[in-house]
């Protein structure tokens, strides 16, 4: 539990990493500070930022169903990764959403802060008959979730480049 003190000890003796400034934030109200944050807020700038792995023992504390592009570069470089899936990304497609969505004029924009996200979104569309992926502009939080949107067949408008939520408003708000 977070409330173990002894827990909480051994975590903050840890070198402690962070993909992003939100995981960051968590990491230090609840932990402290992150040793390591990429410049580029995604997990295939983190195994470099890392420094010199070999024969540290790693653990990825993430949701089951992230990309293994992390976990594989830190083994390439020797580290002993332990890959720890915390929580499952469920979509919450209900019949009153599909309904509400039915309901709802076109959006000016689609916004994507994940893959996930895109493809629940996608299924969302395809349940409502909504054309919107092929009609509407996009915007990518990132180019991981850029790519997933062009598996899709379909360019994004735009994809920030400061992954981020904050950086995905710059992008809308220069329309």
């Amino acid at each position: 539990s977070i409330d173990d003190p002894r827990l909480m000890s051994k975590l903050r003796a840890c070198r402690l990493a962070a993909i992003g400034p939100a995981t960051s934030e968590v990491l230090a109200r609840l932990v402290r500070e992150p040793d390591v944050m990429p410049e580029e807020f995604i997990s295939d700038a983190l195994a470099a930022k890392l420094g010199d792995v070999k024969g540290k023992k790693v653990l990825l504390a993430r949701a089951a169903q992230v990309r293994k592009v992390l976990a594989a570069d830190l083994r390439a470089l020797g580290a002993i990764v332990t890959e720890l899936s915390l929580y499952d990304v469920e979509t919450n497609i209900t019949p009153e959403l599909e309904d509400f969505v039915r309901e709802q004029g076109k959006p000016d924009f689609l916004t994507f802060t994940s893959s996930s996200t895109v493809r629940a979104l996608r299924e969302l569309l395809e349940k409502t008959n909504k054309n919107w992926f092929s009609e509407v502009p996009s915007v990518c939080i990132g180019p991981v979730t850029a790519k997933t949107l062009r598996d899709y067949g379909i360019e994004p408008y735009a994809v920030s480049s400061v992954y981020t939520v904050a950086g995905m408003l710059e992008v809308l708000s220069r329309g």
